[in-house]
Order: C-alpha cells, then structure tokens, then sequence
C-alpha cells in the first residue's frame, strides 16, 4: 500500500511538474502581438492577437489590444466588436469601458460613450482619465457645479496635473465664482508655466 501511495504521489508531483512548464500558448501569442504593436507593425500584432484567442477565447486581454489595434487603423467596426468581447468576458475591467467610451464619442454616440465611463468610473473611483471626460462632458453640457465635482475628484486623484485645475477653473469661471477661477488657473501656471 505505501508503495502505491508513494507512486501515486511521484506521478501526481510529475503531472504538476509538467503542468507548470507546459507552455500557455494564448499567453505566448500576446506577448507576441504586444511587441509588434509597440514596434508599429499592425499587420503582425492582429495576427498574434487573433492566434492568442484561438488558443483561448477567454483571453479578454488579447480581446483589448484588437480593440486598440484596430481603433488605431480606424477600423472603428471590429475595433468596437473587440470591446464588446472584451466586456462580455470580464464585464468588470474599467479600461474596456473608458476604451469603448472614447470609441463611441468617436463615432457620435454620446449617450453611449457617457454610460460607458460612468460605468468605468464606478468600477474604478480613480481613474483619471475617466473623471476628467466624465468632467469635460458635464462642463459641455453647462452642467458647471457638476463638472467641478468631477474635477475635485480628479483633482483628489492627481494634484499635479495642471489641466484638472483649468478645468475647474473654467468651471468657476462660467459659475462667477472668480477668486477661485483664479486661484486655479494660478495653480495651472505653477504647475506647467508654458502651457498658454
């Protein structure tokens, strides 16, 4: 019986010792694809993409670099297909949603684009770049208080980016409030004193 035992585990140690050198070919084509897209050659990275997801649907990441590869061709269809994949497979990556909301903004669905960073934005309370739209799309709007409570998150997020502080400026600017419209922009100057 210990005999058994003992050859059991040794074929139990050796099939986990094979499972962890076993190559994760989906993992091998995305790093594959990554380096073509950083080297520029499009063509090459789509066809790593592609092979990663034929080795694993489920590879939401490869999902999202097609998304972005095919948005930087301007092929605004298959790059909006990849990010709907990609948020069918992980529904709660908040990048998939900023992505897809820049998309949308893109092609004039604004309602869409504005569903897709709120919800970005609620998976992920700091994420800067999304309070900002977000701020940005309430500041077009007219809606100025609400876009100065955006900056102030996004300023909460990141005090040393000057852009935040025009923005909220700009909004209290458009509200009278002009002592911290000035206080902001001041702030904006410090920050990036050639920004004009």
């Amino acid at each position: 019986i210990y005999s058994l035992l003992r050859l059991l585990l040794l074929l139990g140690f050796y099939a986990c010792k094979n499972g962890e050198s076993k190559p994760d070919v989906s993992k091998e084509h995305f790093y594959k694809g990554n380096e073509y897209l950083f080297n520029d050659n499009m063509p090459n990275a789509i066809k790593e993409f592609e092979h990663a997801l034929k080795a694993d649907s489920n590879n939401w990441q490869a999902c999202y670099q097609l998304a972005q590869v095919y948005q930087l061709q301007g092929d605004f269809n298959n790059s909006m297909l990849y990010f709907d994949r990609t948020l069918r497979i992980n529904p709660k990556f908040a990048l998939g949603y900023y992505g897809r909301s820049n998309l949308q903004e893109m092609v004039g669905d604004e309602k869409g684009s504005t569903a897709d960073l709120n919800k970005a934005v609620a998976l992920k309370k700091d994420l800067f770049v999304g309070l900002l739209a977000l701020g940005r799309k309430a500041y077009a709007k007219g809606n100025h208080r609400v876009a100065m409570a955006i900056f102030d998150s996004a300023i909460k997020v990141r005090s040393d980016f000057y852009l935040a502080y025009s923005m909220r400026g700009s909004c209290q600017f458009a509200l009278k409030d002009y002592d911290a419209a000035i206080s902001d922009f001041d702030m904006e100057i410090k920050l990036a004193p050639n920004h004009s």
